[in-house]
């Protein structure tokens, strides 16, 4: 198993995304069925969503539904191989493809990170 350190401002410039996922949703992603769900990712991506979506992702989520919990679903895909952004286009598919209700987490997850750093910025 491969340990990563993460700097805090990498975690919350990737996660920033996971609410831009949000509009993903908003546009009618969600409702695709899982095979349209790959816009934009490699086949191994796909293949990870396809296989790991619906019985680890999103219960996962479900479980731990909080920002804490969307943060160690995204480091857990990244454990698995994938870069940091390629974990949280990985976990927005999986979640617009077989929890899309967990999707406002993703959206407060993403604000959370992008309000952090906006108020670094203007101090």
């Amino acid at each position: 198993m491969i340990h990563r350190k993460w700097h805090k401002r990498t975690v919350r410039r990737l996660l920033a995304g996971v609410g831009a996922g949000g509009v993903l949703a908003s546009t009618g992603m969600h409702a695709c069925a899982p095979a349209h769900a790959d816009a934009g990712l490699s086949a191994v991506q796909v293949a990870y969503v396809k296989m790991y979506g619906a019985t680890a992702i999103c219960p996962t989520i479900d479980q731990y539904h909080s920002i804490p919990g969307v943060i160690g679903v995204v480091k857990g895909v990244a454990r698995d191989g994938f870069t940091a952004e390629q974990a949280v286009e990985i976990v927005n598919a999986a979640v617009a493809t077989y929890c899309a209700e967990n999707y406002p987490l993703l959206t407060e997850t993403g604000n959370y990170f992008r309000a952090q750093d906006e108020a670094k910025v203007l101090a």
